[in-house]
Order: C-alpha cells, then sequence, then structure tokens
C-alpha cells in the first residue's frame, strides 16, 4: 500500500461513504444464503479497502472502526448460516478483490465516485468468475 500520497477531495470523506456503503449493501440482501454472503462480502471488502485507505491517511480511529463493522458483519453471516465451504471460498474471493480495487484506486489516483460504482465492483453474479 502506498502512503502518504494526497489524494485531494476524492477522500474528503471516505468515513461517510464506508457508512453509507454498509447501510446501503447490507439493506438490499437478497434471499438466498450464498448470494446474502456474497452481498455482505462484498460490502465488507469495500469497507476494508476504506478503512486501508483510512489508515494510509493517518486516521487509525477510523481504519479500526471500518475493519471492525467489516469484519463483524461478514464474520456474523459466516457463522448464522451454514454456508458450504464453496460459498465461503467465493465469498473470502470476492471480499478480497473489493479491498484490493479500494486500494488500488486509491495508489493509482483514480480514487473517486465511480469506484463505487456497482458495475466494476465485484458482487454476487460474478460468482462463476471464482469458480
Amino acid at each position: 500500500m502506498r502512503i502518504g500520497t494526497s489524494y485531494g477531495s476524492c477522500v474528503l470523506s471516505v468515513n461517510s461513504k464506508t457508512l453509507f456503503f454498509a447501510i446501503f449493501y447490507f439493506g438490499v440482501i437478497s434471499s438466498s444464503n450464498a448470494s446474502q454472503l456474497d452481498n455482505v462480502a462484498a460490502c465488507s471488502g469495500v469497507v476494508i479497502g476504506n478503512a486501508s485507505v483510512d489508515f494510509s491517511l493517518g486516521d487509525e480511529s477510523s481504519f479500526n472502526d471500518g475493519i471492525k463493522l467489516a469484519i463483524a458483519a461478514y464474520l456474523r453471516e459466516v457463522l448464522e448460516q451454514s454456508s458450504a465451504e464453496e460459498d465461503i471460498a467465493i465469498a473470502d474471493q470476492i471480499l478480497a478483490a473489493n479491498t484490493d480495487k479500494i486500494i488500488n484506486a486509491a495508489n493509482t489516483e483514480t480514487f473517486d465516485y465511480g469506484v463505487y460504482d456497482t458495475s466494476s465492483t465485484m458482487l454476487p453474479e460474478d460468482r462463476e468468475y471464482f469458480t
């Protein structure tokens, strides 16, 4: 992770973006267990990516809050559902892909609202990519 780069106004409110996406994604979860797990993984990946950007900008408190929120939501979903190991492995990959996407965008100075466009974020419908 590249540290010390100024991202300008694009990172002005990473915290508010994190909360918005957490509420948005957790509020529109589908009924399918695998799909629900994938949705939580996708959201958690974005939140972890945002938290990582916060940390690189020196905001350890926001980093801690973001990590706690993302991990708690993801582990709750994994532990409450009797998901197959294969579903958990795919969800883990979705989480990692979204985390990487946010961090890469910040490191390449392409971190803007377009990064959150769901057409370019790994979502449950991308499951076949991981299988």
